[in-house]
C-alpha cells in the first residue's frame, strides 16, 4: 500500500480503511493532495530551529520512516525535517605490493600489454584504486529562516516529515529513558509525540522553554 499525506494532520501515513491512522480523519485516495501554496501557508514560515533530535516511532507502518532529523519551529507549529542519508567511502590504502610487481603479475596473468594497464587497476594501483569502507552518514538539510516554500516541498517530498500545529500542541513534558531521556509532545488529536535530542541537550531544553514564553504559544505547558 503506498503512503498517502493526510490532509488533516499532515503526516505520511499507510491508511487503514478510509482514515487516517494518526488523526483518525478521513482520506480520499482519489482527492488530489494539497498544492504547495496551501502547505506552506498551512506550515508557515520558518522561525528558528530547536537543534537535532531523533523521534520515536509508533505504530508498524511508521517504523520504518527516518528518526533523525531537525525540529524547526514555524509561526505555526512544529516541523521535523529528517536527515537526508548520504553513502560516502572512507579513503583506504592500496595494497602495499611494489608498483614492478603489479606490472609483472598483470603481464604474467593476461599476456597482451593493452590489458596489462587494467589489470593493474585491479590490483590496487594507479588511477582505478576504489578502495575504502562505505558508510551511511545522515546530513541536516538547512532552512532559512522566514522561509516556508522549502518546508512544503520537503514535507512532500520526503514521508518521514511531519507538521505538528501549534494549535494542537497541550503539554511538552520532559520523560524518561527511551533509550535516552527525552521529551513527550501531547496533542489534541494525535498520539503523543517522545524524541530525544542528539547534539544538545540542554539548548533544546532552553529552547522549549523560552519557546512556551512567546505570545505565540503562550498557553502551551512546558514542564
Amino acid at each position: 500500500m503506498s503512503w498517502l499525506l493526510c490532509p488533516h494532520c499532515l503526516t505520511w501515513v499507510r491508511p487503514g480503511g478510509d482514515g487516517c491512522p494518526r488523526c483518525h480523519g478521513r482520506i480520499d485516495p482519489s482527492t488530489d493532495d494539497p498544492t504547495l501554496e496551501e502547505l506552506a501557508d498551512r506550515l508557515g514560515p520558518a522561525v528558528g530551529c530547536l537543534g537535532e533530535v531523533r523521534v520515536a516511532r509508533s505504530g508498524y507502518s511508521q517504523r520504518e520512516l527516518p528518526t533523525r532529523g531537525l525540529l524547526v519551529t514555524t509561526d505555526r507549529g512544529l516541523f521535523f525535517l529528517p536527515h537526508r542519508p548520504e553513502v560516502v567511502v572512507e579513503p583506504a590504502e592500496p595494497p602495499a605490493l611494489g608498483v614492478s610487481v603489479a606490472w609483472w603479475a598483470a603481464g604474467l596473468t593476461v599476456g597482451p600489454l593493452a590489458l596489462v594497464a587494467p589489470t593493474a587497476r585491479l590490483l590496487g594501483f594507479g588511477a582505478g584504486w576504489s578502495g575504502g569502507e562505505r558508510r551511511l552518514v545522515y546530513e541536516p538539510r538547512p532552512v532559512e529562516p522566514g522561509e516556508a516554500a522549502p518546508l512544503a516541498e520537503h514535507l512532500m517530498a520526503d514521508p518521514g516529515a511531519f507538521f505538528l500545529a501549534r494549535t494542537a500542541v497541550r503539554v511538552i513534558r520532559r520523560t524518561g529513558p527511551w533509550p535516552v531521556r527525552g521529551w513527550t509532545i501531547e496533542c489534541d488529536g494525535r498520539p503523543a509525540l517522545r524524541f530525544a535530542a542528539l547534539s544538545d541537550p540542554a539548548g533544546v531544553a532552553d529552547g522549549l522553554r523560552d519557546l512556551a514564553r512567546t505570545d505565540l504559544w503562550h498557553g502551551t505547558i512546558v514542564c
